[in-house]
């Protein structure tokens, strides 16, 4: 499959199917070494912030830097307002991710 099919598949899967369907989809992407995994881990990271699956954002966003997987800005700007939203826990958490995610964008 092509690229865009998997991100297609990944965002209609994270919309209309069960995040943990998205989920599986995406542990086998990186198993597999599918290419361009960026597009896909944003619409991951997207589809379950919509969702309200903050806990989980907060763990692929950890993971996905930590296997330096780009996070664009657009995404990390639509992850904000959810993650202040729910209070200074959450907002706290967004910010700790963010500078991470600053510090592996200046690497």
């Amino acid at each position: 499959m092509t690229c865009k099919v998997w991100e297609i598949l990944l965002h209609n899967m994270t919309m209309a199917f069960t995040p943990e369907m998205a989920i599986n989809m995406w542990n086998h992407m990186v198993e597999n070494h599918v290419s361009m995994l960026d597009e896909s881990a944003n619409e991951l990271l997207i589809g379950l912030c919509n969702l309200g699956r903050l806990v989980e954002v907060k763990r692929f966003v950890e993971t996905m830097l930590d296997k330096r997987i780009s996070i664009y800005d657009s995404t990390m700007e639509k992850l904000k307002n959810p993650f202040y939203k729910k209070g200074r826990s959450f907002r706290d958490k967004y910010d700790s991710l963010s500078r991470e995610w600053k510090a592996m964008k200046m690497s």
